[in-house]
């Protein structure tokens, strides 16, 4: 990773490393620690995230979770000269820990998926925002990771940062990109949603043996419906919603032989999942971000995979220059896929 280190120990510096999903950022910390003294604060809104950052970092590090007795968590966080603390944003008592803070060096922090903090604290976790308020107020050096920042939440920082944070440094390694593409891209835009869920019945009665497709559902009852009809047609299939992600991986660790997940955005952030074959986006997603995230689950091993999908000729063209083909489906092509 880019040299981060002398960044995270400077009062009132705020950087952000904006890279594509599987970069390499938590093996980045890792080595970040591996070669210097941090108390280091991991906070992400995803507790599917932390619990795979704690279970790379506790095998390396003093590390410990915000939670049940915080007071004696960040006493023991603080004892050492080389620590990491693991957090979501509401189980953060950042008040106790700067009182408990009693050495010359700031406490960093590493703020994980910074762009949900944005996106979701406009919708249904206010406490997000709160709580970069809250950070920003101490002015310890933070380390903002995402790969997908738009224009208008990146002005929305720094300007929120500016009155507290005297350097703010972006570092674009490939905000918004992808390490690897779909190799094929078919478009339902023209043909609606009946036909893309047509296909998708054709080609879930077809899966090879070894073949992984990844489908994302708009809504829970969307994941439910899926699901029953795949348990009818005796095919193996798994769901994944919104606060069942630790209990799906887990699952999923144990079900080697599935051959369809259907999930919500629950999926669509940070997971690792096994090699897929294709991704399915039931319904046209709006935010540039999380649809980038969606089609980021594929290939994150360097495998080939297609996308199938709702989306415009005009949203195709962000991947026009990289993958092998793009075809906007009409219904003479529907027995030709």
């Amino acid at each position: 990773m880019i040299t981060l280190a002398p960044l995270l120990t400077i009062k009132s510096t705020l950087t952000l490393l904006l890279a594509p999903p599987g970069w390499g950022k938590t093996t980045g910390l890792i080595s970040i620690l591996n070669e210097n003294n941090l108390n280091l604060v991991f906070l992400s809104p995803l507790n599917a995230i932390n619990n795979e950052v704690y279970g790379r970092m506790g095998k390396l590090f003093k590390t410990f979770i915000s939670s049940g007795d915080r007071k004696l968590q960040y006493k023991k966080f603080l004892s050492f000269d080389k620590s990491i603390l693991i957090s979501t944003p509401e189980s953060l008592n950042l008040n106790l820990l700067e009182l408990l803070n009693t050495k010359k060096k700031p406490i960093s922090f590493v703020l994980d998926e910074l762009h949900l903090f944005y996106h979701w604290s406009h919708s249904f976790r206010p406490i997000l925002f709160e709580k970069l308020i809250e950070i920003s107020l101490s002015q310890n050096p933070i380390l903002g990771l995402t790969a997908t920042l738009d224009k208008k939440i990146e002005d929305e920082i720094t300007s929120g940062f500016s009155n507290q944070y005297e350097n703010i440094i972006k570092i674009d390694v490939g905000n918004q990109k992808l390490l690897n593409y779909p190799t094929s891209q078919f478009s339902f835009n023209l043909l609606g949603k009946k036909f893309l869920f047509k296909y998708l019945l054709k080609k879930s009665a077809r899966l090879l043996p070894g073949e992984l497709i990844l489908v994302f559902c708009a809504y829970r009852k969307q994941v439910e419906w899926w699901l029953d009809y795949s348990f009818y047609k005796g095919i193996n299939a798994m769901g994944c919603v919104g606060g069942m992600t630790d209990q799906f991986l887990s699952q999923l660790s144990r079900n080697k032989d599935v051959s369809i997940i259907f999930s919500t955005t629950a999926l669509s952030h940070g997971v690792n999942l096994p090699k897929l074959n294709s991704i399915w986006m039931l319904d046209k997603v709006e935010n540039r971000d999380f649809y980038l995230q969606m089609v980021a689950r594929g290939g994150r091993r360097g495998e080939n995979f297609d996308l199938y999908s709702m989306d415009p000729k005009k949203e195709m063209n962000l991947f026009k220059q990289m993958i092998h083909s793009i075809k906007i489906v009409h219904k003479y092509l529907i027995g030709k896929l």
